[in-house]
C-alpha cells in the first residue's frame, strides 16, 4: 500500500486506455473528513470503486451523478 493514499486501485489509464494500469487512491485525510461530516452517499460509492475499476469495466460515460 502505498503511505500517501488510505486505499488504492489499479485503474484504466484514461489518456492511454490501452497502455499499462493506473494507481489511483483516496487519501486518509479525505476519508475521514467524509466519516466526521457524514457523507454518506460518498462513503457509499467507496464501496464500488473497486469494482468499477477492476472489475472489467470498459467504458465510463458520465460521472455518479448522472440520472
Amino acid at each position: 500500500m502505498d503511505t500517501r493514499w488510505l486505499f488504492t486501485f489499479e485503474a484504466r489509464d484514461p489518456k492511454n486506455p490501452e497502455d499499462d494500469q493506473w494507481k489511483v487512491g483516496l487519501p486518509e485525510r479525505l476519508y475521514r473528513k467524509l466519516q466526521i461530516n457524514s457523507h454518506d452517499k460518498a462513503l457509499a460509492r467507496l464501496r464500488l470503486v473497486r469494482e468499477v475499476l477492476q472489475g472489467g469495466t470498459t467504458h465510463l460515460y458520465e460521472g455518479w451523478c448522472r440520472p
